[in-house]
This record gives C-alpha cells, structure tokens and sequence, in this order.
C-alpha cells in the first residue's frame, strides 16, 4: 500500500540559516613551516639574538657573514694544555659591518678580554686607548673572577705600545707571574681567540643595534652612552 506525503511549498524553502552552515567550510590545518620559528622561538631568540639564525633580519644584517660557532685552531690547544691560562687582550671598533673603523663606528676604542681555555669573553667601552689605571683596574679583576689570582698566567697582546703598557701594569700588580706573550706583526693567526671573539663581538654587537633601532625607529648616533652597555652585553652573552 502506497504512502502519500504531502509537502508544503513553505516546507519545501530552505531556511538561510541553512544555507549558510552548508557554505562554511570547516579550516583546513596547515602544518608549520619547518623554516621558521614558533612564537615561543621567536620570543625567546629577541631577548639575546644567539645563536644565529638565519631568520632573523637583526641575525642576518649583524653577523651574516660570521660563523656562529668559534673553532679553535691547533695553536690554541696545545698552548691550553701544556701551558699556564692564557688570556689575549685587543683593542677594537664596533660599529657598521662595512667599516668598524671609519665613519660608522663608534666613537670610542673597545678593550677586549678573551681566557683562551674557557673562551669567555670581557668587554668594556674606553675613552682612550691609553693605559689607564681603571683599565689595569679592570683587567686585574677579570683574571681573578676566572680564578687565576694567586696561579702563573700568560698575557697575550699585539705590538701597540698601549696593550703592551696594561699588560706590564696588570703583571705589577698581580703576586703570582705573568708570562708576557707578544703577536708578531701581520701574525694575527697567532693571537687567534682573541682575532675570532672580536669577530663574534661586532656581529653580535651590530646585531643587537639593529633590533634595537628598529623598535623604536630611530637611528642611534655612534656615541651613544647605551652602546657602552651593549658591547658589555654582547660579550657576556
């Protein structure tokens, strides 16, 4: 026995709330991008911008023609084994990666610190290049924060009458000997932790300088105070 359904033409209209749950879509998931970071990896690399990474603009602008690993020639480890603590002292410029000694960089020399046998790097802003006595200051409080106060030393240093005067005031205060290192001239190859951590340095420096310019839109000129403290921060980080 057939069965009549009768259907209204009210019936028989679609309802718009109806057409459109039919139209939405649900959203497709995409997988992330291998290539770039989470926001968990992106806020946590802007506090310090390290290790490099090649997708960071600050990064890429600041140190793209730098290793960011610092490897260690022979030279360097076989004097950490069969000699005293070694720690190399430079005088550098930071400032724009074309041209860290011209126009671009900043106004006043840096004194580098570099213990050869644990790599750790000191850095602090000069007024002079001269030897002063809050240098030898300095340099003497470095040495003994790595431990090296009452232990035989070498001091490793370039040919600039400057670094060879706060190499000779830091050994007259020190109690245990300083064993005078000296970089023979176009040797640089010799004086390699420090010829490597200034590189590391001015790119981590310029780096920092970037980011910072960028987020607030404004060019900082070379002299100003706060790159004092980032050169400070860039070789504790």
């Amino acid at each position: 026995e057939t069965v009549r359904v009768e259907v209204t033409e009210e019936q028989c209209k679609t309802q718009p709330g109806e057409v459109e749950e039919e139209e939405e879509a649900r959203a497709p998931r995409v997988q992330h991008d291998p290539g770039r970071p989470t926001r968990k990896e992106l806020a946590e690399h802007l506090c310090i911008h390290w290790p490099f990474r090649s997708w960071c603009r600050h990064c890429v602008i600041g140190r793209a023609q730098s290793t960011p690993h610092r490897v260690r020639d022979g030279a360097d480890r076989q004097f950490s084994r069969s000699g005293p603590p070694t720690i190399s002292v430079d005088h550098c410029f930071l400032g724009a990666a074309e041209d860290c000694e011209g126009e671009t960089a900043h106004g006043s020399p840096f004194l580098v610190i570099v213990d050869n046998a644990s790599e750790a790097i000191y850095c602090v802003a000069c007024s002079t290049k001269a030897c002063t006595r809050w240098i030898v200051e300095y340099v003497y409080s470095v040495i003994c924060e790595l431990g090296y106060a009452g232990i035989t030393i070498s001091m490793k240093c370039d040919q600039a009458p400057e670094l060879k005067e706060i190499r000779k005031q830091v050994a007259m205060k020190r109690t245990a000997a300083t064993v005078p290192i000296d970089v023979a001239v176009r040797e640089s190859k010799v004086n390699g932790a420090v010829e490597r951590a200034v590189k590391t340095l001015q790119g981590q420096f310029r780096t920092l300088k970037s980011h910072l310019e960028f987020s607030i839109g404004v060019r900082l000129p070379k002299d100003h105070p706060i790159f004092q403290w980032m050169a400070w921060w860039s070789a504790s980080l």
